[in-house]
């Protein structure tokens, strides 16, 4: 009975040991899953960076963008600002250059001088002609004389900075007084006159245009210099020397060039900077009689520029009928060119500013994202001449 028992134990127990001994492990993944599972990770992964790249792109562009838009809104309100107190009874001269024959090619570097009304205040305190005890001194007033031009380095190569000066005008005795020692008075076109002399220091008119912000002419000392003759004379040689210094146009064969040259890394300098990563900057005025834009390369745009404003066999601007450098007296027009000079009245034949200047210029961001920059025509309105 025993013995029997024992063996159908046995019988029994023996299909259970070998149902667990045949059980399967759990089900693996195979490996076209495993394929499927890395291509769809891949095309996932690829999709998100197709994303973060477009997000970084626009990004990008729109910091890029935001950095124009404040450069524009900087360079545009200053230039209304000024141009709002436009003294159309001071001297203005906007002069224009062509570098190279073909005027296709040609290089605009314009530059205007002008006075202005306003609310004006140096950046900086300003050496006095007082004692060496007298400490310096800020100069505030409410008339300044005012230039836009593309800055230059000490070696005088063009840089992408679009500067800015403003020399107020004071009566201050402290900086018009030229009859203590060493004055500081600027400009003294009796002094510059007298070149030939020896007397006039063109490297020290060049600094003091840079780094004084002050005039103590005058709209009335810079007529006196045009000498107000009947009939109407060419300006002495003073005016000739004072724009060569504040335009960097050589004039009259003076041999005196300035311009307005900007260190960046010096902080007497950082008055000057109106914007940087300018380039291009142009200015033209609007021609009445014949309803177009003056100086410009074709005006028909008719692809010949044979009727361009700017001579092609000399290289400057046409002097038949020529913006070149202006002032204004007495209600007439006068212009000077360069190299050759001549003055006089801006008729029918020779338009004068007109009742608008157009300021046309290319903006870049600081990162150059946008290779070829951003191209801006603003439009001041100046009314009758």
């Amino acid at each position: 009975m025993t013995s029997h028992t024992a063996t159908m134990r046995s019988s029994c127990s023996s299909p259970v040991t070998h149902y667990r001994a045949r059980r399967r492990s759990p089900r693996a993944f195979t490996l076209v899953e495993v394929l499927i599972a890395i291509a769809i990770l891949a095309i996932a992964l690829g999709a998100m960076g197709v994303i973060f790249r477009m997000s970084l792109e626009a990004y990008r562009a729109s910091s890029a963008t935001a950095e124009i838009m404040r450069k524009l809104r900087a360079i545009t309100e200053q230039l209304d600002s000024d141009f709002k107190g436009l003294r159309k009874d001071g001297v203005i001269f906007l002069v224009s250059i062509v570098d190279d024959p073909d005027p296709t090619k040609c290089k605009r570097e314009d530059r205007i001088v002008f006075f202005a009304n306003g609310d004006f205040q140096s950046y900086d305190d300003q050496t006095t002609n007082s004692k060496a005890s007298v400490p310096k001194k800020a100069v505030r007033g409410n008339v300044a004389r005012i230039s836009y031009m593309l800055a230059s380095d000490s070696s005088g190569r063009t840089l992408d900075i679009l500067a800015r000066s403003q020399h107020i005008v004071t009566a201050d005795p402290d900086f018009a007084n030229k009859t203590v020692p060493s004055p500081v008075a600027f400009p003294d076109f009796d002094l510059i006159s007298g070149l030939a002399a020896g007397a006039y220091d063109p490297n020290d008119y060049m600094t003091k245009n840079n780094t004084y912000e002050y005039d103590t002419d005058g709209l009335q000392g810079w007529w006196d210099a045009l000498q107000e003759d009947e009939p109407p004379v060419l300006p002495d040689y003073g005016l000739y020397a004072m724009l060569s210094t504040c335009t960097d146009i050589e004039i009259s064969g003076n041999q005196v060039q300035g311009g307005l040259t900007v260190d960046v890394d010096d902080p007497a300098a950082i008055h000057l900077i109106l914007a940087e990563g300018v380039t291009d900057f142009s200015i033209q005025g609007w021609c009445p009689t014949e309803a177009r834009w003056y100086p410009s390369v074709d005006p028909n745009m008719d692809g010949d520029v044979a009727d361009s404003d700017f001579n092609v066999s000399g290289g400057v601007i046409d002097t038949t009928a020529a913006i070149g450098t202006m002032w204004k007296r007495r209600g007439s027009w006068f212009v000077t060119y360069s190299p050759s000079v001549k003055a006089g009245n801006f008729g029918s034949d020779i338009p004068g500013m007109g009742k608008v200047l157009k300021f046309t210029f290319t903006l870049y961001d600081s990162r150059r994202y946008f290779k070829e920059g951003r191209k801006f025509t603003h439009m001041v309105y100046i009314g009758e001449n």
